[in-house]
């Protein structure tokens, strides 16, 4: 294990730790103007202490959550699998007006890949979506981009390092923008 690994592994011990003492939702789901990891590792954690701040949740994410629970707003399929030890980018798309943020959360007894898509103004969650993993590998689902090809190595592959960037070339931003036009509109 390197040092940047041991290094991410005490923060992200440090940081749940910090999370679970707390009663209240931790909330602010800041994505796009926070750091990303941030953003995951407390909506994972207030999802496991079913305490999701409904306010940094659009009604169309709120929908997914009662979905994703049975209406109940509990999450035993994250729960279950114990304290969350980090959070491994693996992939950002960017729109004009939001993005979407594609990670593996590692916990004390198994893992979840993720896909959360986010607005820009407001800043808030419009849908998730997570997949049981093997904890290794390539992630279980990302977010739909095209032509990437082999430019893009999951960092969970490559023990949770720094995400590898893309930028969407000026046909890729069109293509993406004609199939989600609601991402792409201008913040106002």
């Amino acid at each position: 294990m390197g040092l940047s690994a041991i290094r991410m592994s005490i923060v992200g011990w440090v940081t749940a730790f910090i999370l679970y003492a707390t009663q209240a939702a931790f909330g602010q789901y800041l994505f796009l103007s926070g750091d990303a990891r941030v953003a995951a590792t407390k909506l994972i954690v207030d999802m496991q202490r079913d305490a999701v701040d409904l306010e940094s949740v659009a009604p169309a994410g709120q929908t997914t959550l009662q979905k994703l629970s049975g209406g109940t707003m509990t999450f035993p399929a994250v729960a279950s699998l114990g304290p969350l030890v980090s959070v491994c980018p693996s992939l950002i798309v960017g729109f004009p007006n939001g993005g979407q943020f594609a990670f593996r959360s590692l916990h004390a007894r198994g893992s979840l890949d993720w896909v959360v898509t986010v607005s820009r103004n407001p800043e808030l969650v419009q849908n998730l979506v997570y997949f049981q993993s093997k904890g290794s590998g390539p992630p279980a689902i990302l977010p739909p981009v095209s032509d990437i090809g082999k430019e893009v190595l999951p960092p969970v592959e490559i023990d949770c390092q720094s995400p590898t960037t893309k930028k969407a070339s000026n046909d890729e931003l069109k293509l993406a923008c004609s199939k989600w036009p609601d991402m792409c509109k201008a913040p106002q």
